[in-house]
C-alpha cells in the first residue's frame, strides 16, 4: 500500500533535516522535481537542492524542524514548519554568528 502524501511529507522533515541524511533525498524526491526559491538561480533541480541542504546543515548544524501544520486534501499537502538552529558553521556564504533563533515556514 503507498505511503500517504502526508506520510511522504513527515519522513521528508524527519529524515532529509532533523536526521540530515542526504541519501533520503534521492529516496524521496523525483529526480524530475523542480525546486523553487534557491539561492543564486531561483528554481532547480534535485542537484541544486542537494549542494542547498548541504550548505543549511553546514550552517545550522544542530538545527531541527518542527511540523507544526499539516493537511491533505486529495492530492496536495501543506505544512507550517517551525526551524530552530544555532548559526554556528561556514555554510550559505556567510560566517557563523553563533546566533540561535527560529523561523517558521510554509509549504
Amino acid at each position: 500500500m503507498p505511503q500517504s502524501a502526508k506520510a511522504v511529507v513527515r519522513q521528508w522533515f524527519d529524515e532529509v533535516w532533523n536526521r540530515k541524511d542526504a541519501a533520503a533525498i534521492d529516496r524521496l524526491a523525483s529526480p524530475q522535481c523542480v525546486v523553487h526559491g534557491l539561492p543564486e538561480g531561483g528554481a532547480g533541480g534535485i542537484a541544486g537542492f542537494r549542494a542547498f541542504h548541504q550548505a543549511f546543515v553546514s550552517a545550522y548544524p544542530d538545527m531541527q524542524v518542527a511540523i507544526e501544520d499539516l493537511i491533505e486534501e486529495g492530492d496536495r499537502v501543506a505544512w507550517r514548519i517551525t526551524f530552530r538552529g544555532t548559526h554556528s558553521g561556514p555554510g550559505l556564504g556567510i560566517a557563523a554568528t553563533g546566533l540561535q533563533g527560529q523561523l517558521g515556514v510554509r509549504g
